[in-house]
């Protein structure tokens, strides 16, 4: 169980990253691992996965890339918020 969060998920594009036991987040139960990447963010808060799947009212998307951060682009867009 994470205690920061009701309920959450950690969506990866390679199956290492989505495994319990392989992350550092471990086995949370509250959280919902997915081997996907997200193909769109709807106006309505929801995400559509590149696996078909979607996820409903989602407050916070963090990017983890494990790189050094440079999104340029991602600040042209009003409705982020960066913290």
């Amino acid at each position: 169980m994470s205690p920061a969060i009701a309920h959450g998920y950690l969506v990866a594009r390679k199956p290492g990253a989505s495994c319990p036991g392989k992350t550092p987040i471990g086995d949370a139960e509250n959280v919902c691992r997915i081997m996907a990447t997200i193909d769109e963010l709807k106006a309505d808060g929801s995400v559509l996965l590149t696996n078909g799947q979607t996820l409903e009212n989602i407050d916070t998307i963090m990017l983890c890339t494990g790189y050094a951060f440079n999104f340029p682009f991602l600040s042209k867009i009003p409705e982020l918020k960066w913290g």
